[in-house]
């Protein structure tokens, strides 16, 4: 122990020893010079860096000059004629270490100075907080007219950030089901940037997350060089075209260059671009527009239009063969929609599993199958069907009731009404598939009577907007039948269980499936050859929306045209069909949209039958063919020469629109053209919303008419306004 103490004695002794020698060699090294400081006491004690009020500023003016002899940098300092320090002397480079070390301090200082709002000139300082920069080259500066890049930012960005929680005290909702936690962001972006190179280049930029189009987030680049140059102009990006000129159209919002040459006295502009805007040439006559459409076959309108059984698809055709008297002996007087809860409604909603095949049964003497079932469970228990003549062949078809099949019995009902016992009471007893043969929606929302429209002869309802993906749709409904029935006394019938039938909430309610959350589009039918699945028969595929309303007759034009593959040119007649009188009649004739003339006679004229509520619904813009696959089956039923089984389009109805339209574009070779008139007191419309200023244009009798004084347009609405009357009942173009 005394032995350690005493090695840390002497290790400290030595290190105080080195320490006092190394301050004794540091002493050593020093200048012995010794500086006088100034006794000199003043009244009053100034300091040479204290500035504003009271204190005196420096007086002193810093002055640099470059001395080409000692090829130095000196910085002096004096007052008036007197130097007050000593010269600095400095290389380039310490020079340019100088300079970048005092730009910096400067740029800082004022920037931090103007965030000050007392401040004088701090407003405008604020607005440019970047810098200004220069590229020393003297190439640069050749090409863009100076040596400088000014770049100006401008804009906003706000971002919301939350969480929105909801929690709902309803007995009738499933615990689970009672809260919800979502989160909730939303992000606004209003920024633009402009930028100017020289005094000839400028780049101008905007970007806007709540603008309506593409092309109004706009990107350009404008080069303006001198007078005497032969380029007198370029602009790249956002560029536009116009054209004063009643022979050729000028164009706008274009996405491109622009270029602007001069020779001499002859002046040229080329453009080079893709066009991001649709120019539109439309028509009107007396204060009502006139517009022509052109659709595909596969611009049928999807998701929107639902047969309620396979019943009312047999019997479609049949019913409107007679137009425009419907022979249809059931009248549906009760219906009531349920629909995917999207948006967690807490009215008029309930619990319900939606069957496939409740109410269906398989015809006689039919070879497609209406029931879904393919394991021979699903058994036909009270079948009831009524006597028709389709394609004038009697023929029986079963009708759609709760007792057509052994899905609606009571040991069935009951094990369906608690949510947790559905799955295993339907695998058990049918070996169904859930998305398939049923459906189960936990709080489905009832369809209020403004939100669908239902045609209760045709056995159809549209729906005022398409489904979206997933989304399963359901019914329940009731309906009178006249005339003869076979297996039944009774004149009521229903399909499926409304809301107020006695079963309380939360159990559910046993519906009717229209549209699954599983697609499935067809199956191997009897006979080997592929058919439209069950579910997806429901969905009408002849209905096609215009894309404008309201409609009406007069003024209205409809036809259907066939591009043969042998000529390439559109034609209203099958040219090389081989069916006896099929070559030489329209096809409007053909497709039964021309079967009366002007008197309401049945003959044909050669025009589309305007049929209100039949081959058209002029509140909402459709146009309805009376068969409900027009080129497949309905055609095969005119074509009946084998030779002329390449004009059908059977693929139309066994897939979805997306897959015909990127695998089936042989067989898309009809067209639906026409024209029609839209009437509003509002002014004519053209079409288009938030339409560029200044790109319409408006002609009548050959005169162009001047803007603001002949009409005005609304560009945010798309409507032009004639104010001239003396132009109203004119043609306007």
């Amino acid at each position: 122990m005394i032995r350690l103490l005493k090695n840390i004695f002497l290790l400290i002794l030595f290190t105080f020893t080195v320490n006092l020698s190394s301050y004794a060699q540091t002493n050593n090294s020093k200048d012995s010079t010794n500086i006088k400081k100034d006794t000199l006491q003043l009244k009053y004690d100034f300091n040479h860096t204290q500035k504003g009020g009271l204190f005196l500023d420096d007086l002193a003016q810093k002055e640099i000059i470059f001395d080409k002899e000692l090829n130095r940098y000196v910085i002096i300092e004096k007052i008036g004629k007197y130097y007050t320090k000593t010269p600095i002397f400095l290389t380039q480079r310490e020079y340019q270490q100088y300079r970048l070390k005092r730009d910096m301090l400067d740029y800082f200082k004022a920037k931090v100075s103007a965030t000050n709002s007392k401040k004088k000139g701090s407003a405008a300082a604020q607005k440019d907080l970047l810098p200004t920069y220069y590229v020393n080259s003297k190439f640069f500066e050749s090409i863009f007219g100076g040596n400088t890049v000014k770049i100006t930012p401008t804009g906003s960005l706000n971002l919301k950030l939350g969480f929105i929680y909801q929690n709902t005290d309803n007995p009738q909702i499933s615990e689970e089901n009672r809260s919800s936690f979502t989160f909730d962001f939303d992000q606004q972006i209003n920024a633009s940037i402009r930028a100017k190179v020289g005094e000839r280049l400028d780049f101008t930029a905007n970007y806007d997350t709540q603008s309506t189009f593409d092309f109004q987030n706009v990107v350009k680049i404008n080069y303006t060089p001198t007078e005497d140059d032969i380029l007198q102009g370029i602009e790249v990006g956002n560029v536009e075209m116009p054209i004063k000129n009643s022979l050729i159209n000028g164009a706008q919002s274009l996405f491109g260059v622009k270029t602007q040459l001069k020779f001499g006295n002859t002046n040229i502009t080329a453009v080079f671009s893709q066009q991001n805007s649709e120019s539109k040439t439309i028509v009107a006559e007396a204060g009502a527009s006139i517009q022509e459409f052109e659709l595909r076959t596969t611009d049928y309108d999807n998701d929107r239009h639902f047969f309620l059984s396979q019943f009312f698809i047999d019997n479609y055709a049949n019913s409107l063969k007679n137009y425009p008297l419907i022979s249809s002996q059931v009248n549906i007087t009760r219906i009531e929609v349920w629909i995917t809860n999207r948006n967690a409604s807490t009215e008029d909603f309930r619990s319900i599993v939606a069957f496939a095949d409740i109410g269906e049964s398989n015809n006689v003497n039919n070879t497609y199958k209406n029931l879904v079932d393919d394991n021979g469970t699903v058994q036909s228990t009270n079948p009831v069907s009524i006597n028709v003549n389709i394609n004038n062949v009697p023929t029986t078809i079963n009708l759609p009731q709760n007792n057509a099949n052994n899905i609606y019995e009571t040991s069935i009902l009951g094990g369906i009404r608690d949510i947790s016992n559905v799955d295993n009471t339907l695998n058990s007893t049918f070996q169904m598939e859930q998305g398939t043969d049923y459906s189960i929606l936990e709080n489905a929302r009832k369809l209020d009577l403004n939100e669908y429209t239902l045609n209760p002869q045709l056995g159809y309802i549209s729906l005022n907007r398409r489904l979206n993906d997933g989304e399963v749709l359901a019914v329940a409904y009731e309906y009178t039948v006249a005339g003869t029935i076979n297996g039944s006394t009774e004149k009521s019938f229903k399909v499926g269980e409304f809301s107020n039938d006695g079963i309380q909430a939360p159990q559910n309610l046993a519906v009717k499936l229209l549209r699954s959350e599983i697609l499935t589009t067809k199956r191997e039918g009897l006979n080997g050859e592929d058919e439209s699945f069950p579910t997806w028969r429901l969905m009408m595929k002849n209905v096609y929306a215009l894309g404008a309303y309201p409609l009406t007759q007069d003024g209205f034009r409809f036809e259907i045209q066939y591009r043969d593959d042998a000529t390439g040119i559109p034609s209203n007649v099958l040219q090389n069909a081989q069916t006896t009188d099929i070559a030489n009649t329209p096809l409007i004739q053909v497709l039964k949209l021309d079967q009366l003339d002007q008197s309401q006679f049945r003959t044909a004229d050669g025009f589309f039958d305007y049929v209100e509520g039949i081959t058209v619904n002029s509140q909402n813009g459709y146009v309805i063919f009376p068969d409900p696959e027009p080129f497949g089956n309905g055609l095969a039923n005119k074509l009946t020469n084998v030779a002329d089984e390449n004009y059908l389009f059977k693929e139309l109805y066994l897939n979805t629109k997306i897959n015909i339209q990127n695998n089936f574009q042989n067989k898309d070779k009809y067209f639906l053209k026409g024209y029609f008139k839209s009437e509003n007191s509002g002014g004519i419309p053209i079409g288009a919303f938030n339409v560029p200023r200044g790109s319409v244009k408006v002609s009548a009798g050959g005169r162009q008419l001047v803007e603001g004084v002949d009409f005005v347009v609304d560009y945010q609405l798309g409507r032009v306004q004639i104010i001239d009357p003396g132009y109203k009942l004119l043609e306007l173009q």
